[in-house]
């Protein structure tokens, strides 16, 4: 919504507050939620560090609102969320060959949000380098090449699959840890999302699955 707004308005301060600080918040708190089921799950000191990271990264912005500044912090942020995931996978169980299989599908899931992020990410960057380029480029060549050559709407589209997924991994972690046999990976027109697994009542005379 905040993202909406400053591309409604393209007002600096919409961008900097409903935009790009929810950026750096929402990275913090994804850090957060690493910890969940871990040593820090619920740690009040973890919490009020990662508010008071998120202050300060907001208060220096707001000071001296340097795109580059932003650009650093959230990728230093990312570059922390994507070890701390990296680390959650070890806490996986592998008991059964189901879980061993799942487990694989959940790295494969997250690696796939990375590249994506970064391909969005790179897009982003290309364009506000060859900004004028761009333009000049697009120019007259029609709407169908001015329509697939607006970086930064690709930008917003692949961040917006990549954090999906991301998300859906994490979401799906959290939850296995403890029942690692209750969820799955569910693929729809290229979105992944998290749900529980239906249950199967076998039928009279016949046994239940097991794992092999």
């Amino acid at each position: 919504m905040g993202s909406f707004i400053f591309h409604a308005t393209l007002l600096w301060h919409a961008q900097v507050i409903l935009d790009e600080l929810p950026m750096l918040w929402g990275a913090a708190m994804e850090i957060y939620l690493t910890r969940v089921g871990g040593a820090d799950h619920g740690s009040t000191r973890l919490k009020m560090l990662m508010i008071a990271i998120s202050t300060a990264l907001s208060a220096l912005y707001l000071s001296y609102p340097n795109p580059v500044l932003h650009q650093v912090a959230y990728a230093t942020m990312q570059a922390v969320l994507i070890t701390q995931v990296v680390r959650m996978f070890k806490r996986l169980p592998r008991e059964t060959a189901e879980q061993v299989r799942i487990r694989e599908e959940c790295r494969t899931h997250f690696y796939k949000s990375i590249g994506i992020c970064l391909f969005a990410f790179t897009i982003w960057n290309i364009e506000n380098i060859f900004c004028d380029q761009i333009t000049t480029f697009r120019s007259g060549k029609g709407e169908l090449i001015g329509l697939i050559t607006q970086g930064h709407a690709w930008w917003h589209l692949l961040m917006g699959m990549g954090a999906s997924r991301t998300i859906s991994v994490m979401i799906y972690i959290s939850t296995a840890v403890r029942q690692p046999d209750d969820f799955e990976f569910v693929t729809m027109l290229g979105l992944v999302y998290v749900r529980p697994k239906t249950k199967t009542t076998p039928k009279r005379g016949e046994k239940p699955r097991k794992d092999l």
